[in-house]
């Protein structure tokens, strides 16, 4: 695992996990240990990809995918995408289950850091791939 991709509309909530992390003392041993901080233009992608091909990209650049919950509005939507073809061993998709807690409640989100530390560490050992979506705080 590469590192946390954050989806376009939670790339602010994610820089406030990375610095609570940072206050934590986990961002450094996250670094050390190659899990990145990455957005859609730090990789290259286009601000208005279609959820299926954004989720391809993720596992092909083994990276996990930070977004707010999504539906399956069409047949590339992001829930439809894991339907038709998260296996096993894929790389889950985090997913706060509150944005608004996420924007607003300062213990919520030091709960979803360090859960988001606990997913990241585990990537790296190989668990917690055996669900296509992880919901945080666990």
């Amino acid at each position: 695992m590469r590192g946390l991709l954050a989806d376009n509309n939670v790339q602010r909530h994610m820089l406030h996990l990375r610095d609570l992390l940072d206050g934590m003392g986990l961002l450094g041993i996250l670094d050390t240990v190659g899990v990145k901080f990455l957005t859609l233009s730090d990789v290259g992608l286009p601000f208005d990809i279609d959820d299926r091909m954004l989720w391809k990209r993720c596992q092909e650049g083994r990276l996990v995918l930070f977004t707010d919950n999504r539906n399956a509005e069409n047949d590339v939507s992001l829930q439809a995408t894991l339907t038709a073809m998260w296996k096993p061993g894929d790389l889950p998709i985090i997913t706060p289950t509150s944005k608004s807690k996420l924007e607003q409640d300062a213990g919520y989100r030091e709960r979803v850091a360090a859960d988001v530390a606990e997913i990241l560490f585990g990537l790296v050992e190989r668990k917690y791939r055996d669900r296509d979506r992880i919901y945080v705080p666990l």
